[in-house]
């Protein structure tokens, strides 16, 4: 029993540390393609409002593109088969502001690697509660712009 559970914990111990590692190695991987090529966010504020802008922001998306499809290519993080970078952009991208910034990133990779069963659940249960609140909101939107557009018709 001791040793069967100290075997169990030294293999998590290992698992963690690899996945710690992943982790680094994938931020490291996002300052190369980045924040060293001038396309933090902050650096792309500095474009706003110049003809440069939005291709800087489109430059920006395609080095954010070709960082997660690195991620996925090297293999060092087991995302399920057959899912393409832009479907692990929209995975990371918590707040759904089709946004991601190097924050958003690594919290999104630690949770996916570093998140216990519970945890997991949480996030889920969470994503289905901002979903619900979005569609309601959309619904009460659509619902008083149809009222608005029945206000004009019954004045004409």
């Amino acid at each position: 029993g001791v040793i069967v559970d100290g075997t169990t914990s030294a293999r998590d111990d290992m698992d963690s540390s690899h996945k710690r590692h992943c982790l680094v190695q994938a931020s490291i991987l996002w300052e190369e393609s980045l924040h060293k090529k001038g396309l933090a966010r902050a650096d792309l504020e500095k474009h706003e409002g110049l003809p440069s802008y939005e291709g800087k922001v489109q430059e920006r998306k395609d080095a954010i593109s070709g960082v997660v499809q690195e991620v996925i290519d090297s293999g060092f993080i087991d995302f399920p088969q057959g899912l393409a970078s832009e479907d692990i952009v929209s995975l990371l991208d918590f707040d759904g502001s089709a946004e991601l910034d190097h924050e958003e990133f690594l919290t999104g990779l630690s949770r996916l690697l570093l998140g216990n069963e519970f945890q997991l659940t949480c996030l889920t249960l969470t994503l289905i509660a901002k979903l619900r609140g979005e569609n309601r909101n959309l619904i009460e939107h659509v619902n008083a712009r149809l009222d608005k557009i029945e206000e004009l018709i019954r004045a004409k």
